[in-house]
């Protein structure tokens, strides 16, 4: 059976055996590290990320497999918003960077909101998800967040599988989320009507290491 489609918006990690989604990606970016065990995920705004913090907290999962350690590393974000037009030389820089301290060596592949159509100056963003398909891909879904609604869920994340990143400089991790709308790491039901997009393959790959 594949494992719960987990959510994770701004700063907050998680992990799932096969399926991450990323709501409301506008000027931030979605990013996922595949190993055996299945799928690690943060959603990146933009300043100081906690990419050691992510890795420490990476390394004590139950799902960290050392030997293959990491077997891809994928990103998705709305790049002309993140970074300015034209400027791929800042998606390289922060990739490096954060492949550097997660400890990940290899192929990035990047996938650039901008095959949904929408302009740089929108208002709306993109909603993404990541199914896992193998020891070594995946396949990625997207959604106008104009066309999807949220349905909240009682209790609270599970500390296990998920987490937030708080903090400037020094990062802490917030543990038992509460599945309230403003904190949704995989307890709301996105809701949508047509299907959901498939990327064409991945706009650019960089190599790290």
């Amino acid at each position: 059976m594949p494992d719960t489609l987990r959510y994770l918006c701004e700063r907050q990690i998680g992990y799932s055996t096969s399926l991450l989604g990323f709501p409301n990606l506008a000027d931030c970016m979605a990013l996922v590290l595949q190993n055996d065990g299945g799928l690690f995920g943060m959603h990146l705004i933009g300043g100081d990320q906690g990419g050691k913090k992510f890795a420490e907290w990476i390394g004590q999962h139950s799902g960290f497999i050392q030997d293959p350690k990491w077997n891809a590393m994928y990103v998705a974000g709305f790049f002309a918003k993140r970074y300015g037009t034209g400027q791929d030389g800042d998606l390289s820089s922060e990739v490096a960077a954060l492949a550097k301290a997660l400890g990940y060596r290899g192929d990035v592949l990047c996938y650039d909101t901008v095959e949904s159509g929408l302009p740089t100056s929108t208002t709306d963003s993109i909603y993404v998800h990541f199914q896992r398909t193998g020891a070594t891909s995946v396949q990625v879904h997207y959604k106008r967040s104009s066309k999807l609604n949220t349905v909240s869920g009682p209790g609270v994340a599970s500390s296990a599988d998920h987490g937030e990143i708080t903090g400037i400089g020094k990062q802490t991790l917030a543990s038992n989320l509460g599945y309230q709308v403003t904190s949704v790491t995989g307890k709301v039901s996105l809701l949508h009507s047509g299907k959901m997009h498939v990327f064409k393959g991945p706009s650019k790959t960089i190599t790290v290491g």
